[in-house]
């Protein structure tokens, strides 16, 4: 499931841009000489958030617009809502033999190989069972069982074969990169950021993050207690991930 755009109301908007997706940040001290500038945009379905400490804000600024711009570009690839869009091109397709461009292409490989690497943990190709259970619009709920069969049948990495320039689908997959995506534009966008000469940065889109220079502080949210941090941690050039079952989820029956 990626990128639905969903009504947010005011507050919630000021709340998550501090407390996004498990995801406290606090920035450094800085030198008297550099200016911070930080702005927030609602892209990929959540709040993305650009922080960076330079000299130049006239710099900062056009490194943001470009960053942001980057991770448009890469939303609108990803979008599993966007007609006629790559991955839509992708799910739909009568063909079981599809070609791709080098990005995608390369973008495949990556999941593969994490797919390896987790014995299967990492599977971006659930899309069917996401829209099983609803969780592409409004009102999910608990699917019938042949519906879940169905779904189950039609998913599954293993059905995935990739040759030299693209993917063929042995089965009716459908792709779905939600796990992946943001991450990838946030190392996208910090590496647009790098290319304005900047050092000290910050990337977060939903959760996933990435700092550039030392120092930028994180906290992980406590998932059950409001405005508890569990942890808090220093980012140093790297990048964290949060994950949680407190964020999208539903009650059936009470």
């Amino acid at each position: 499931m990626l990128f639905r755009k969903r009504r947010i109301i005011i507050y919630s908007v000021i709340v998550i841009i501090f407390f996004t997706a498990g995801i406290y940040i606090a920035s450094f001290i800085i030198p008297s000489s550099e200016k911070i500038i930080n702005r927030t945009q609602i892209v990929m379905g959540t709040v993305a958030e650009i922080k960076i400490i330079n000299e130049n804000v006239d710099v900062s600024n056009n490194a943001i617009n470009f960053a942001f711009n980057e991770i448009k570009r890469i939303e609108k690839i990803f979008s599993t809502y966007e007609k006629n869009n790559n991955i839509w091109d992708i799910n739909h397709s009568d063909k079981n033999k599809i070609k791709l461009d080098k990005e995608l292409y390369n973008f495949i490989l990556v999941c593969d190989s994490i797919w390896r690497l987790t014995n299967g943990s990492f599977d971006p190709s659930l899309g069917s069972i996401t829209l099983a259970w609803g969780f592409n619009g409004d009102n999910p709920t608990v699917p019938q069982k042949k519906k879940l069969n169905l779904a189950l049948a039609n998913s599954g990495w293993k059905n995935i074969e990739i040759y030299d320039k693209g993917i063929i689908k042995k089965k009716n997959i459908q792709l779905d990169f939600g796990s992946i995506a943001k991450g990838y534009a946030v190392d996208k966008a910090i590496d647009i950021i790098k290319s304005f000469g900047i050092n000290k940065a910050l990337v977060n889109i939903g959760g996933e993050v990435k700092g550039i220079g030392k120092d930028w502080q994180v906290g992980i949210k406590h998932p059950r207690v409001i405005n508890l941090l569990l942890s808090k941690i220093k980012l140093n050039n790297y990048g964290i991930a949060t994950s949680g079952d407190y964020e999208k989820y539903f009650f059936e029956n009470g």
